[in-house]
């Protein structure tokens, strides 16, 4: 992986999980979020792995910060998110490098057919 972690990767998250928590009733809207963090996140060569990172640190900043009782209550809801964020992020980073595999396999081909 190209990907390594830094410092200003916690605004981003920061932004990325507003954007996501905001989408989160509005399935449509959230799928397109995700569609689109993919592709971006995918350039920077983030897999699979590195989804676990985040996961680990938004769960431990929001344990940190928020009162036990109230981390206690939302565990629940912020699991069965970050288990849709995952899913949907996971498979379309698979698709999209599926895709963009075939596209320039194929490119390739008729490159060196054609030249």
């Amino acid at each position: 992986s190209k990907f390594h972690w830094s410092e200003s990767h916690g605004p981003k998250l920061g932004f990325a999980t507003e954007l996501i928590v905001l989408s989160a009733s509005d399935h449509d809207k959230l799928e397109r979020e995700l569609w689109s963090l993919a592709q971006r996140h995918l350039e920077l060569g983030v897999a699979g792995p590195e989804l676990e990172m985040f996961r680990k640190s938004l769960f431990e900043m929001m344990e940190a910060h928020l009162p036990e009782a109230v981390w206690e209550s939302a565990i629940t809801s912020w699991e069965w998110l970050w288990e849709a964020v995952r899913t949907t992020f996971l498979d379309i980073l698979v698709k999209w490098q599926t895709m963009r595999d075939s596209l320039e396999d194929s490119w390739e081909v008729l490159c060196v057919r054609g030249g």
